[in-house]
């Protein structure tokens, strides 16, 4: 405003004073652009599996996606929310549905939560179990008379031996395992080794490394009482975070947890409430270009005698109604096709096939604007 008053206070239209009158304009189109930018443009995440191909990709902005239906017709909505790690939340959404007022309100957030356990003589058995995989240590609780899925691999404790792939039974004060598939262990106080036979119930090693069926853990102790809580960890972006939402429908309120984050697509809770069915997804939202992108084939290169990237990229081709060509996206070298820019973000090699993550940019209008200022 300020930019554009002084053009006409100072009169700057005149011939002599085009120079000033061009730096107030670049400013003017500057602002406009970072304007049209922040609430125009969007960013997300594109996944493509080797071979696979996609226009959908997933909003960098998080939103909490919620379906509402009274097992007639079904309400579908996408609401952004930003939350802080730092300091106070406060966040809700109120409308209506078939004449019944909704509202969902966040009861408590639990930035990159994790669970804890804490011990009580009331408390329920479980049995604390480390392993890796995909390179990072994952903890986990197994309470007594469930199983658990980890990683394919069915884990029990005290469960039916039909049902789990690896059962742990405590038996006179000592923890005993049984399996369906032979293994080994390694103690790494002494560096002792043994086997794990098939369908043979044996002693369990604490602190030695198994590796059974293709899970690699370690049992630290014995099982111990107490209930499992949902606390806050350490900064980890690959944590997920949890939200306790109160969802009222009415006079009646449940409360929901539900897990989830930046680029978060799965694991979705249900409620009902008063007749109100809601199923509540804390993430991002699936997104669409009008054109789709096929991933041919990925490509990694490793710094010798490690497994650190020194490279990588996707080889992709563009199935466009008007036109498909065929494209290398690497680091910094971005493919532009109708006012969408990809770039090569990351990968993940832990499935079945390869994957590339693309970074997906679509700011034509605001690009274009600020461009034509720095002009």
């Amino acid at each position: 405003i300020n930019f554009f008053g002084n053009i006409f206070r100072y009169r700057l239209n005149r011939k002599e004073k085009w120079p000033v009158l061009m730096f107030h304009l670049s400013f003017i189109f500057i602002l406009i652009g970072a304007g049209i930018t922040r609430y125009i443009g969007y960013e997300g995440l594109m996944l493509i599996d080797e071979g696979e191909t996609t226009n959908k990709f997933l909003s960098e902005t998080t939103y909490l996606n919620f379906v509402v239906d009274d097992n007639k017709d079904q309400l579908t909505k996408n609401e952004p929310i930003l939350l802080s790690a730092w300091g106070s939340n406060s966040w809700e959404y109120k409308s209506k549905f078939r004449d019944k007022d909704y509202s969902i309100k966040l009861a408590e957030y639990i930035p990159w939560a994790e669970e804890k356990m804490v011990l009580d003589e009331n408390g329920t058995e479980h049995l604390f179990l480390v392993e890796s995989s995909e390179g990072s240590r994952h903890e986990h609780y197994i309470k007594k008379g469930t199983i658990q899925n980890i990683h394919g691999v069915l884990v029990g404790f005290e469960a039916d031996n039909e049902n789990a792939s690896i059962n742990f039974i405590n038996k006179n004060d000592e923890l005993k395992m049984i399996s369906n598939a032979d293994g080994d262990w390694l103690r790494m106080a002494d560096k002792t080794r043994g086997k794990v036979l098939k369908d043979s119930l044996q002693a369990f090693n604490y602190l030695s490394l198994h590796n059974v069926g293709g899970l690699q853990f370690v049992i630290p102790r014995p099982a111990e009482k107490g209930n499992l809580q949902t606390v806050r960890g350490p900064k980890d972006d690959k944590k997920f975070d949890l939200l306790k939402l109160d969802v009222t429908v009415g006079n009646k309120t449940k409360q929901l947890e539900v897990s989830g984050g930046k680029f978060n697509y799965e694991g979705s809770k249900t409620v009902s409430v008063d007749g109100l069915n809601f199923r509540i997804l804390y993430g991002s939202k699936l997104l669409e270009t009008p054109f789709e992108i096929k991933l041919n084939d990925f490509q990694l290169e490793t710094y010798p005698g490690s497994e650190s990237a020194a490279a990588y990229a996707s080889e992709i081709t563009v199935i466009d109604p008007e036109e498909t060509f065929d494209y290398r996206i690497f680091m910094n070298h971005i493919l532009d096709h109708k006012g969408y820019k990809f770039f090569q973000a990351s990968y993940d090699l832990s499935g079945e096939k390869e994957q590339t993550h693309l970074s997906v940019n679509h700011d034509f209008g605001g690009t274009f604007v600020t461009y034509v200022g720095y002009s």
